[in-house]
């Protein structure tokens, strides 16, 4: 379509660490594939993260303190 790999940003979270404990392993995998096999920049949401902690809003005090 024209769009370089340069421009192309992918976000390869799909789950929680805090819901799925294999989340966060299976989030690298995938990060480390599209790295490697397609040369795409990779981005992550720091609210994601956070995303089905007990407590959320201690983590979300610390990313984000104003």
């Amino acid at each position: 379509m024209g769009i370089g790999r340069e421009r192309i940003v992918a976000d390869c979270l799909a789950e929680s660490a805090g819901i799925n404990a294999k989340a966060a392993e299976t989030t690298i995998k995938t990060m480390q594939l599209v790295k490697a096999e397609l040369g795409l920049n990779l981005v992550m949401g720091a609210s994601n993260i956070s995303f089905g902690l007990p407590v959320r809003s201690y983590v979300n005090t610390v990313l984000w303190p104003w």
